[in-house]
């Protein structure tokens, strides 16, 4: 029943926040946002700031924009999982449920925004029919999709195995704002699709960066995935610094957030030499990338504060400085919170899960034994 589901999350210390339907607040900071799904990135080759040759070079030029949340987990290790929980703020179905589920009817950030006047696009560089994502952002109240499966007649050169070109579709985000005719605050979500396995490479090999071979001879996967996170550090910073002049032009103002969906097993000995998403909870390969671009530079923030995806909604929320009026439930909280300590966080898998509590990471490796690690 309902009360027994409400009690067990309240054994489990998890809030389940209901928020009833209220009148809309006034809200004066009318600051565009733009949330960016990075697909298949987490910390562990994401270099911004450490020792060359850096994966993000270019990026790592917002440093005095950026508040970095290193601590943060991906719920469930598979794309349209993390962007559930991102969206919703409530820990995600399994990825087979969401898949074949039609109608994922819960209310989020989207829904919170929109009350207000935002006006809300969707820009995809996959098809929203990979992992069941339409069945959550049909239900979404979007004043504009586009996605890979829009039916339109693309240049094949903008196009790989898995969507399109990361640059192409931010650069139809770009191409998108420069024409819109409204005063309205804007809410963006742009779904990357790259890197993804078997991460192809659009340049030409002897400009890589990073080319450690395999025992074929062929470029290895690390390599290949880190020469990756090279391109994408290009589109990027191409991409907000394009925004940032429309702000200046338009006198606006754009928070950017970014968050990966899930870590990526690259054959490394730590992960059993396997690839794909990750079959397992460990804290390396599910502590996803978090990262804010803020309008100002105030100068670098760190935010230590540990939590998982179900946090992204509140967190954006509260610097905002909105308060909650759409009728829907809610799991996460937001990353300024001062009591983030005394909670636990759950964390799933395909063969796994895991509990953080007081700063360590409990992984359970079998889901049918209570050994942990």
């Amino acid at each position: 029943t309902k009360e027994e589901i409400i009690k067990g999350f309240e054994e489990c210390n998890i809030d389940l926040k209901k928020y009833s339907e209220k009148a809309v607040n006034s809200y004066d900071k009318k600051e565009n946002v733009i949330f960016i799904t990075l697909e298949s990135v987490h910390w562990r080759y994401l270099n911004l700031f450490g020792k060359d040759p850096k994966t993000w070079p270019l990026m790592s030029k917002f440093r005095d924009r950026m508040e970095i949340f290193p601590f943060i987990f991906s719920c469930f290790p598979e794309s349209t999982c993390g962007d559930f929980a991102m969206i919703t703020s409530l820990i995600p179905y399994n990825q087979l449920f969401i898949n074949q589920n039609q109608n994922m009817i819960h209310k989020g950030i989207v829904n919170e925004l929109k009350k207000i006047n935002y006006n809300t696009y969707l820009f995809s560089s996959e098809s929203l029919y990979d992992g069941g994502l339409i069945n959550i952002t049909k239900t979404l109240p979007f004043d504009y999709s586009f996605s890979f499966n829009s039916s339109e007649n693309i240049d094949k050169k903008n196009i790989w195995i898995w969507g399109y070109k990361e640059e192409f579709t931010a650069n139809r985000i770009i191409d998108f704002l420069k024409k819109r005719n409204s005063t309205n605050p804007y809410f963006i979500w742009y779904r990357t699709v790259y890197p993804h396995a078997p991460f192809e490479l659009f340049e030409p090999k002897e400009k890589l960066l990073f080319q450690e071979k395999d025992e074929y001879g062929s470029i290895n996967l690390i390599s290949k995935y880190k020469n990756s996170l090279i391109y994408l550090d290009k589109v990027l910073y191409d991409f907000i610094n394009k925004v940032t002049v429309l702000d200046k032009i338009n006198n606006q103002r754009t928070l950017i957030v970014m968050v990966g969906d899930h870590g990526e097993m690259l054959g490394e000995k730590d992960n059993q030499e396997l690839t794909s998403h990750g079959l397992y909870t460990n804290p390396r390969l599910q502590n996803v990338a978090c990262i804010m671009i803020k309008p100002n530079s105030n100068g670098l923030v760190v935010n230590k504060n540990i939590g998982s995806q179900i946090d992204i909604t509140p967190t954006i929320l509260d610097y905002l400085k909105i308060k909650p009026t759409v009728e829907r439930y809610e799991q996460g909280k937001s990353l300024y919170s001062s009591d983030l300590a005394s909670r636990s966080i759950y964390l799933s898998s395909v063969e796994s899960y895991a509990i953080i509590e007081n700063g360590y990471f409990f992984e359970f490796h079998d889901k049918n034994s209570p050994n942990v690690r």
